[in-house]
């Protein structure tokens, strides 16, 4: 192969490497462990360099034009230089980002933007030239506004607030017969016994309920998105761009649930009438952002 990219994509629990030619086309993959740098640096450099070493046992070093590296926890850490020493990169075209803007360019293909990410938790990242924002993403007990944790905990505060009105919803009862207690005190500690993925998962609950038209859930629903808008409303103030916007939507709430991404549209729209959506190419990993990048940068 001539010119080539590498993209490495670092998460919590493991790392996935492809190699693209300058078409774009995917020529080599290789995937390892865990790459988060809070959690355990060393291990990161260790797994990233392994993968590294598998493609340049099949592939030129001096035909590589751009390696671009998402690391997860890059924004903590810090240490760019010190980082592409330890990797034995210093000859090397190297750019390191977070893995949440190696996210943003693989969904927003190279180009200026928002991306809108909610899952679990939830994140804007936007991109104007040289400026970049971030809004948001900051954990559960700061933020992650209209994301699954968020929108979990909404049906346990609702089970709550009804028992605090005087009288169950019909919501309440079956979220309650869901969690297999009887009472708001055994739905609290319920509550309080799991861990923020857990409370995240009663975000499918919701939304079955949402599915089977149940109102009280389509509220909780449409509180989420609301919550979310307000950021990605900011976000587009913020980057002040002229024109068209376009905004990139990626996680399990905007993939997945129709009513959640409806009412984020609606609710955008209302304060900026001319964006663009678009969403990551399925099964398409945050790697491909060497690609895009290299198109762009040049």
């Amino acid at each position: 192969m001539a010119d080539y990219v590498i993209g490495i994509d670092c998460g919590g629990t493991h790392t996935e490497g492809y190699a693209y030619n300058q078409k774009g086309k995917e020529e080599y993959h290789f995937h390892g462990g865990q790459a988060n740098l809070m959690a355990n640096a060393n291990q990161a450099f260790e797994n990233v360099s392994l993968i590294l070493s598998q493609f340049f046992k099949s592939l030129n070093r001096k035909e590589c034009k751009l390696i671009l590296i998402g690391f997860a926890g890059l924004g903590v850490y810090g240490q760019q230089d010190k980082i592409i020493k330890k990797l034995g990169l210093e000859d090397m075209n190297v750019r390191l980002v977070s893995d949440a803007d190696i996210a943003l360019i693989n969904v927003l293909r190279g180009q200026d933007g928002l991306l809108v990410i909610a899952g679990t938790g939830t994140v804007v990242l936007g991109q104007q030239g040289l400026q970049k924002i971030r809004i948001g993403g900051w954990g559960h007990l700061l933020g992650d506004e209209g994301g699954g944790y968020f929108l979990g905990r909404s049906a346990y505060k609702k089970v709550t607030d009804d028992y605090d009105e005087g009288q169950y919803t019909d919501f309440s009862n079956e979220f309650m017969k869901h969690l297999g207690v009887s009472n708001v005190f055994s739905a609290v500690n319920d509550f309080y016994s799991k861990s923020k993925s857990e409370v995240g998962q009663q975000a499918l609950f919701v939304a079955a309920r949402s599915d089977q038209l149940d109102e009280d859930a389509q509220l909780l629903i449409r509180n989420a998105a609301t919550a979310l808008s307000r950021q990605v409303i900011l976000g587009i103030s913020r980057l002040n761009i002229k024109g068209s916007v376009t905004i990139g939507l990626s996680g399990s709430l905007v993939e997945h649930n129709a009513l959640y991404e409806e009412t984020l549209r609606a609710r955008v729209q209302r304060k900026c009438d001319n964006v663009l959506y678009t969403k990551a190419i399925k099964n398409q990993n945050n790697a491909k952002a060497a690609f895009y990048a290299y198109q762009s940068w040049q």
